[in-house]
């Protein structure tokens, strides 16, 4: 796991109704780097701070330059990303795509078209933009898919109308990268405050506790302890 970026100075308890009161807290944001047997996949590309200052929020890093010099600390290029797994399309989540012009990108179907609406949220940054960039590499799911051996998304709900997990069969286990359904770890079985259906988490994290998947929430500073960290964005 990667740290790209910082959202700098989010308002509040942050994305956890049951997270402390803090003014100005600093989150950070996370791409999973996944080796598939000969693929390479990325869970979420991270925020670009040009493209969400656009949207009006404030990123902070060099997510270009750190993810090339993550690939490349495993001995592969952008170019090698052959799949990027969304759990939603919320700008902190999608704006660095372009760094990977081989790599076929899977979002729900639903997210897709919730995204291009009026319902959608001021999180949306650019989605036409993204979309119409995208082209043909775009790769519309529609429900749980497995998209590699030992590689699943699941439709977990929300978030985002059409939010995702991505499962892992690992030698530990199945890992779960949760996406914003759940943010931040001490958050486990809370419902976030943004939920756009608050029905879905509890139901995502019974489904979790009865498989006994190791969950890896999306934006935990904590996640810089994990064994799996790699480095800092925010460098």
């Amino acid at each position: 796991m990667v740290e790209v970026a910082l959202i700098a100075g989010a308002p509040g308890r942050g994305p956890c109704a049951t997270a402390p009161a803090r003014a100005g807290v600093d989150i950070p944001c996370f791409v999973y780097v996944l080796r598939c047997g000969e693929m390479t996949v990325l869970a979420d590309s991270g925020p670009d701070p040009a493209q969400a200052r656009v949207g009006g929020f404030e990123v902070i890093g060099a997510p270009h330059t750190t993810l090339e010099r993550a690939l490349a600390s495993v001995g592969r290029r952008c170019a090698d990303v052959s799949l990027i797994i969304h759990s939603h399309l919320h700008y902190d989540h999608i704006q660095n795509d372009g760094l990977f012009p081989n790599a076929r990108v899977a979002v729900q179907a639903r997210e897709v078209a919730w995204a291009q609406t009026e319902r959608a949220d001021r999180f949306c940054v650019g989605i036409s933009a993204f979309l119409a960039h995208l082209g043909h590499r775009l790769t519309l799911l529609d429900g749980d898919v497995e998209l590699a051996p030992g590689l699943c998304a699941i439709v977990t709900g929300g978030h985002t109308p059409g939010h995702q997990a991505v499962l892992v069969e690992h030698e530990t286990g199945t890992v779960c990268l949760c996406g914003d359904v759940m943010p931040l770890a001490e958050g486990r079985s809370a419902v976030p405050v943004d939920a756009a259906d608050p029905t879905a988490v509890p139901a995502f994290f019974r489904r979790a506790h009865e498989a006994a998947w190791q969950l890896v929430p999306s934006h935990d500073p904590g996640l810089r302890d994990h064994p799996w960290f790699w480095g800092s964005g925010s460098e």
